[in-house]
């Protein structure tokens, strides 16, 4: 099984709070669905895939480093033929999802 979020979920952000609050709620949900089935010795994978920009309408904007959607899919075929548990699309999106947690929240508000 795999489910689409995004990298929002990580941190919230001003320009779409909702958006992220409710990536968040979906990464958590579908991590709970992911651990019942092992506690329960059910072979079941939950794949929660987090893609950056992909290029699409609802990627258009100033700013954005989009990635085709070639690209993405064949992350996420690999990805979901490897059953791992979390994918960030593109790969780059990782090390950005992992910096922007990290940083202490009065970094982060002087990004924001």
């Amino acid at each position: 099984m795999a489910t689409t979020s995004s990298v929002a979920a990580n941190r919230g952000n001003r320009h779409s709070p909702a958006y992220s609050a409710a990536r968040a709620f979906r990464n958590t949900y579908f991590e709970g669905l992911h651990l019942n089935p092992l506690h329960l010795g059910v072979p079941l994978y939950v794949t929660g895939i987090q893609p950056g920009f992909v290029d699409t309408k609802m990627a258009k904007g100033p700013g954005f480093r989009v990635s085709s959607p070639k690209k993405p899919a064949r992350q996420i075929a690999h990805t979901l033929d490897r059953r791992r548990r979390r994918v960030y699309i593109t790969r780059r999106r990782w090390l950005i999802a992992k910096v922007f947690k990290g940083l202490p929240d009065w970094i982060y508000r002087r990004l924001g």
